[in-house]
């Protein structure tokens, strides 16, 4: 098959290359490749007007022109069956003018065009979205976008199209490549995800292979020949019922296959239940990040895992109710931007002395306070509890504590649950602050990235 490239940077071989707005036609050939987008970036646009590149006098016509004449070309391409694949875009729309002029000279008319849509055959509408992960419908375009992830992506996903889809943004149902027949179903029309994404953007292109190579045009070699099975399958000449004579090796094949896709479900349904792990380990890190009722729900999580008893607090009052070895205890829970102060340990104590009306008998009062919790842990050098609450909080016998101090706790008793009953019994009888439990190292390794950068609020 004859393949002609046009904007497109399939360098093989046996491919033909030119510019869109060249005067070479595609009449020869039985599969062109185009690129809009590069198309689009080949013209020089020295204006914008309405936030739109503008063409203006000669550049205006040219352009006309050029589009006018591929439009023909594409039409009686795909009247003579052959094949158009093209790289799915974004809307490309300039601003042009009409040709007519004032006496003036100014320009009188303009209109909108976009480069791709007024050229291509097919009623289709795409907006702008961008991203690196494609998922294929089809194995065997699956398994060459598998073999070289970094050369693919997307810069448009489809909200209009016919025929057949080809391939989704990964983990959705928007739509970034299909097939649709042409004009009075003649010929083929490929739209397919962007392939060698980042030659032409901003992006880091460190990790993309050189165009010359071997990596390259081995990628290359392998969607070419895609796109010849898929405009030629064997489908189309393959009787059904020749599908009833087997070779020998036929049945070797069939076996490999399924034992293949047994290693598949087995392999994700390993790759599920360790992302599962690591979600549910995540969540422990809300002890220090997190404030309101997230906040709440772990805390209790934490007692809970330690052993304690824990109920809900009546709506309005305490936060959480707790019970270890027939001792009572009240929490309050505050997730802070800043340390705790004496009106946290203020409210604590309310909730002690409800509590002691309610049911009689003075609980503990506790309080969990993730404090600085916007801030990386390794810039938390402020004390958690000013000095100035710590001598009401021990002449009511509070203790206080830090959402980091309990995670380090928990992560102490997830190693050796042996620990549990001493921690259980430390809370329980500790006056005033917490001593220990702080040493962030003892519960993460360093990280991998400085968290001193920005922080999400």
């Amino acid at each position: 098959m004859r393949v002609l490239c046009l904007d497109f940077p399939l360098s093989l071989n046996n491919v033909d290359h030119q510019r869109f707005h060249s005067a070479t036609s595609v009449y020869e050939y039985d599969i062109v490749i185009w690129n809009p987008a590069v198309t689009h970036g080949e013209y020089f646009i020295q204006s914008k007007i309405e936030n739109l590149p503008y063409f203006s006098g000669n550049e205006s016509r040219h352009l006309q022109g050029t589009l006018g004449r591929r439009k023909e070309e594409f039409l009686e391409f795909l009247r003579l069956g052959r094949t158009l694949v093209v790289s799915s875009c974004p809307p490309l729309e300039v601003l042009i003018d009409a040709g007519e002029q004032e006496a003036s000279g100014a320009e009188k008319d303009r209109f909108t065009l976009d480069i791709a849509r007024s050229v291509i055959p097919l009623e289709y509408g795409t907006v702008a979205s961008k991203g690196k992960s494609v998922a294929a419908t089809k194995s065997d375009l699956m398994s060459i976008i598998r073999a070289h992830p970094a050369l693919w992506g997307y810069d448009a996903t489809f909200v209009k199209h016919p025929g057949e889809v080809l391939a989704f943004a990964e983990g959705t149902r928007k739509c970034v490549a299909f097939w649709a027949r042409g004009p009075k179903d003649s010929g083929n029309i490929i739209f397919l995800p962007r392939f060698v994404p980042d030659y032409f953007s901003g992006d880091d292109r460190s990790n993309l292979p050189p165009l010359n190579s071997d990596e390259y045009s081995e990628a290359a070699s392998k969607l070419l020949d895609w796109i010849k099975s898929f405009v030629d399958p064997v489908d189309e000449f393959l009787p059904t019922w020749a599908r009833t004579y087997e070779f020998p090796e036929d049945s070797v094949r069939a076996e490999k296959v399924h034992e293949l896709n047994e290693l598949v479900k087995s392999t994700l349904g390993a790759i599920d239940a360790i992302k599962a792990e690591q979600a549910k380990a995540d969540r422990w890190k809300l002890l220090f990040t997190a404030q309101g009722n997230t906040l709440e729900k772990q805390v209790r999580e934490a007692f809970e895992f330690l052993g304690f008893q824990v109920c809900e607090g009546s709506p309005g009052r305490t936060d959480l109710r707790l019970r270890w070895r027939g001792k009572k205890a009240v929490v309050e829970v505050k997730g802070l931007t800043k340390s705790a102060s004496e009106r946290n340990a203020a409210q604590l104590e309310k909730w002690v002395a409800e509590e002691v009306i309610a049911s009689g008998g003075a609980p503990k009062g506790i309080l969990v306070a993730n404090v600085w919790r916007t801030t990386p842990l390794s810039t938390r050098v402020q004390q958690p509890f000013p000095d100035q609450m710590i001598p009401f909080s021990k002449s009511r016998g509070h203790c206080l504590m830090t959402g980091l101090q309990l995670l380090a706790m928990v992560q102490a008793c997830r190693t050796d649950p042996s620990l549990a009953e001493t921690i259980c019994d430390t809370i329980m009888d500790t006056v005033g602050v917490l001593s220990g439990w702080s040493d962030v190292t003892q519960i993460f390794e360093s990280p991998r990235n400085s968290d001193s950068a920005s922080t999400d609020v």
